[in-house]
């Protein structure tokens, strides 16, 4: 994938042709082997998974006879189609199948995916994120083409953004990337959100030498023999840093590059107020060390994406009185909607319609007054209603 998207780079974007080369030759000595025909005559309905690399180098240039050969009899297969896959995955196959010379995946299969059906971003998992940005992948051909979206492309990379709250609180840099290449590929100016998130995965590749996964962390590469620790490092953190490759190049291909966000004329109460809380967590995030550096003009413009990690913290701890007071902080403040936050407010009248109502069976004592006298989460008092 990364040699797809450097090929796919300009002349004058700076790349290494000759490095670029060894590289490709490379992945053509696996990738073309007689294993991967065999695994194409053994497995008909997997021919394309197992020679999507083949494929590629194939568009290219660097062919294989043995490799094509075993492709076209596995497509003519009688169970070449027997295989049932997701949506992103079967655009991945239409994406592959385009590359071999057969139309471009059909519009109606992009609206299928996440592009079209939107992602739940608030209490989704990492698997439907990746659904997102896969199908971003493949609907684009890495960013070299536009088409028609099912949704407005703002939508998308709206959403896109509010995600990057979310997976920059877990410190998931790997997914972050991937999301990343929302602006790039949909060919949008970037974000103060998204410029924010790029400027810590740099300053965290800068510091570690590469931009480390989930799993990778020092007491893991300390349990190695000195000698096995680089190894140790490629294996758990090769598809973050090959991650982080595909969104380099993505932005030297692309019209807009990420600039630091501009200076608000004055700090944002809300914005100082959301980082103390999120900063006294129990965990050391990197993000935190990153935005407590900007000076606080310089942090007003992240008011939404702090806002989007302190609504799905407390919404997923299930804390639905922050949440709403969360929603009421940022109608109050005038923070613009993001999909996390209307998503957070649904999330409250749903609940409001579905939990019946228990009175006390007894009259309340004076604690359970005070108690009943604090707002209710309803229907009719919730945030979306109100807005």
């Amino acid at each position: 994938m990364l040699v797809r998207a450097a090929h796919g780079l300009p002349a004058d974007a700076g790349i290494d042709r000759a490095r670029l080369a060894e590289v490709t030759a490379v992945v053509a000595h696996h990738a073309q082997s007689p294993r991967i025909a065999i695994g194409m005559a053994l497995h008909p309905a997997l021919a394309r998974d197992y020679g999507a690399a083949h494929i590629v180098l194939t568009a290219a240039g660097v062919t294989d006879a043995r490799c094509a050969e075993a492709l076209a009899r596995a497509d003519r297969a009688a169970v070449a189609d027997a295989r049932e896959r997701p949506p992103h995955r079967e655009l991945e196959q239409a994406w592959l199948g385009w590359l071999t010379g057969g139309p471009r995946p059909a519009p109606a299969l992009v609206a299928r995916t996440a592009l079209g059906r939107g992602s739940d971003v608030l209490l989704g998992t990492r698997d439907d994120l990746y659904a997102l940005t896969h199908a971003l992948i493949y609907a684009t051909d890495f960013g070299a083409v536009l088409p028609r979206m099912p949704r407005a492309a703002g939508a998308i990379a709206a959403e896109c953004d509010s995600a990057l709250a979310g997976v920059l609180d877990d410190d998931d840099f790997d997914l972050a990337a991937e999301l990343l290449l929302a602006a790039p590929y949909l060919r949008r100016r970037w974000s103060p959100a998204a410029a924010f998130c790029f400027s810590v995965l740099t300053s965290v590749e800068d510091r570690v030498g590469v931009l480390p996964s989930l799993s990778l962390d020092r007491a893991g590469v300390e349990r190695q023999a000195p000698a096995e620790r680089e190894a140790y490092v490629a294996a758990v953190a090769y598809h973050t840093a090959y991650v982080m490759g595909l969104l380099c190049a993505a932005i030297l291909a692309a019209p807009h590059r990420p600039q630091p966000p501009r200076q608000a004329a004055a700090a944002s109460p809300l914005a100082e107020r959301l980082l103390a809380e999120l900063a006294a967590g129990p965990r050391r995030l990197q993000w935190v060390a990153v935005a407590q550096a900007l000076t606080p003009r310089a942090r007003a413009p992240l008011t939404s994406l702090l806002l989007d990690m302190a609504l799905r913290r407390a919404a997923r701890a299930l804390d639905l009185a922050k949440v709403r007071a969360l929603l009421i902080d940022g109608l109050e403040a005038r923070v613009p909607p993001t999909p996390l936050r209307l998503q957070a407010a649904e999330l409250l009248a749903r609940l409001a319609e579905a939990a019946p109502a228990q009175p006390p069976a007894e009259p309340p004592d004076e604690d359970d007054a005070q108690t009943l006298a604090r707002p209710r989460i309803s229907a009719t008092t919730s945030p979306l209603a109100s807005a």
